[in-house]
């Protein structure tokens, strides 16, 4: 496979196409590290998975959010399981 199963934008910038959720929150954890207020400013992100019927997670999320319920690789991929994952509807 050429490119990686899910596509990650942070802020509407692509960021890269990547092959396992963890890559995408290597990435994710990266970019909130770097936020001035890591708590209290947020960033948007979205993952787009075309492989599995056009599945996509989009959030506008606090940095204090992201560190409580998405603190390593494993929680961030429950974490989309429980409440991120949508089918386009178009």
């Amino acid at each position: 496979m050429p490119f990686g199963r899910y596509e990650l934008l942070i802020n509407y910038e692509k960021c890269g196409d990547f092959v396992t959720l963890a890559e995408c929150w290597q990435i994710l954890d990266e970019a909130y590290s770097k936020l001035p207020d890591t708590y209290g400013d947020s960033l948007h992100w979205e993952i787009h998975d075309p492989f599995h019927g056009a599945a996509f997670c989009k959030f506008d999320m606090e940095g204090g959010i992201w560190e409580a319920c998405c603190e390593d690789s494993k929680t961030f991929a429950l974490y989309l399981d429980l409440v991120g994952w949508d089918k386009m509807t178009t």
